[in-house]
């Protein structure tokens, strides 16, 4: 925010010496000097951003990569009867870095001072921007940075492991979406043995999504290949599979039983102990 420069401009009309009764417009641009959350609050008028979650920060946050990392997390503490919390996304691992900045700025003026829990894919980019999240924390004496990796729903982990939010699903009700949208497009759909396999040997390695781009493309090798693992398609599943965790309660206790892990994450990172 520091590289950010706001101008505004006064306008006033002048007449023209040599054309009776005409005026032009003359535009002075003039430097503004606001800082802190009064030029946030310039930022959010001229973009046209009246209310936004996402630009307030409270004593506690989660700041997270994407909307459908926000979407889970808030579905799933509502479902254990945890209270939500503020959630901030960064639109990105790499980007975790200049809005934790944005959020120094955000508080300049006020006596908060904030503690943002950073929680990050396990994967490349998330592992990489862990690392320089963690100095950060160490140098920044304005907020309080932690930073995790999301969990994995079996609870382990490893560093070669590759696991993104989907991985912190459950997986029967992923693979009940994915099967749904499948039978829709006239695909052949994921077998009953796949939840069981994907913690095998194999697969343990990769991220839930990736192992079943790569099943519907074995099983439907006549259409055309489907990536689970774009934008759109992650989109999709996490309306889908949050709209059956709202509409059914069961599910969630059902599940409870063989993950266990999911609620004490979810705990853990609301505050809910």
């Amino acid at each position: 925010m520091n590289n950010t420069y706001l101008f505004t401009a006064t306008y006033e009309k002048i007449a023209y010496k040599r054309k009776q009764n005409e005026v032009y417009i003359k535009t002075n641009t003039l430097l503004d000097n606001n800082k802190g959350a009064r030029k946030i609050a310039c930022i959010k008028k001229h973009m046209g951003i009246a209310h936004n979650d996402s630009w307030n920060v409270v004593p506690y946050n989660l700041l997270v990569e994407g909307e459908q990392d926000k979407r889970y997390l808030n579905v799933l503490a509502t479902a254990f009867g945890y209270e939500n919390v503020n959630i901030l996304v960064a639109n990105g691992a790499s980007k975790m870095g200049g809005y934790l900045e944005f959020v120094k700025e955000f508080c300049d003026d006020s006596s908060i001072k904030p503690i943002v829990k950073c929680i990050l894919d396990h994967d490349a980019e998330g592992k990489s921007s862990k690392d320089s999240l963690e100095k950060k924390a160490t140098k920044e004496t304005d907020i309080n940075i932690e930073v995790q990796h999301i969990a994995r729903v079996d609870g382990k982990d490893k560093n070669s492991y590759e696991y993104e939010i989907e991985d912190f699903i459950y997986p029967e009700l992923l693979i009940e979406e994915v099967n749904i949208y499948l039978k829709r497009k006239g695909y052949k759909v994921l077998k009953k043995s796949f939840e069981a396999n994907r913690f095998s040997k194999s697969y343990e390695n990769m991220n839930i999504l990736k192992i079943i781009t790569e099943n519907v493309k074995t099983l439907n090798p006549d259409k055309d290949p489907l990536d689970f693992e774009k934008d759109g398609m992650k989109k999709i599943l996490c309306e889908n599979v949050c709209r059956n965790i709202e509409q059914n309660s069961k599910i969630i206790e059902e599940q409870d039983m063989k993950y266990p892990r999911v609620k004490e994450y979810i705990k853990n990172i609301f505050n809910a102990g």
